[in-house]
Formats: structure tokens, C-alpha cells, sequence
């Protein structure tokens, strides 16, 4: 996973979560995976919220890996970021779940 400053074009995929007793929305930006001149691919992402952005870019051996590993992350991001409003987001309806399933935690 990288930070990256690069401008996230070609966007395939946008969610926006409403928030509880709030206007704000926390909104989710997937771009389209890329093959890169090494070989591997990148999944850029970013997630705006207020003043907060997270925007980064996962890599993977193919575009299927780097999209799987971008949602995984991007996910653990809305569970677990204490920049963004946990336990307050919604989708759709506000006794919803954010429409991201919880990461796997391993034991």
C-alpha cells in the first residue's frame, strides 16, 4: 500500500455514506486497476471525509488481486480509521450497515 498524491481518474466505483445526525457524507472513490511498467497492477483509492482524505494504491500480481486487496483495505478503513466517524456511518437507511463487510480478523 502506498500513499500517493496521483489525481484518481477513472473512477469505476463511488459510495456515499451518510452519517448519523450529521450532513456530512463520507465519500468511497475506486479507480479502475492499472497494469504498471514492472509487471504488477495498482488499484488506486480514496476515501474524503470533512478535511480527512485517504487516498492510496494497492498493488497486486493482476488486476483481480489489487481490486480484491483495495476493497479488503478500504473496508478496514470504514471499521477502523479514528479519522472517520466509526459507528456512525450508514448506507441507505440509518439502521444499515455501511454496505462493507467487517475484515476478517485471524486468531
Amino acid at each position: 500500500m502506498v500513499n500517493t498524491d496521483r489525481q484518481l481518474t477513472d473512477i469505476v466505483a463511488r459510495r456515499e455514506l451518510d452519517i448519523r445526525d450529521s450532513t456530512q457524507k463520507v465519500v468511497v472513490e475506486l479507480a479502475r486497476p492499472y497494469a504498471r511498467p514492472s509487471g504488477e497492477f495498482g488499484c488506486p483509492y480514496r476515501i474524503e471525509y470533512g478535511q480527512t482524505v485517504i487516498q492510496r494504491e494497492i498493488f497486486g500480481v493482476d488486476s483481480f488481486q489489487a481490486l480484491q486487496l483495495a476493497l479488503k483495505i478500504i473496508s478496514s478503513h470504514l471499521h477502523y480509521d479514528e479519522d472517520l466517524p466509526l459507528g456512525k456511518m450508514y448506507w441507505l437507511e440509518p439502521d444499515n450497515d455501511i454496505g462493507f463487510p467487517a475484515p476478517e480478523v485471524e486468531e
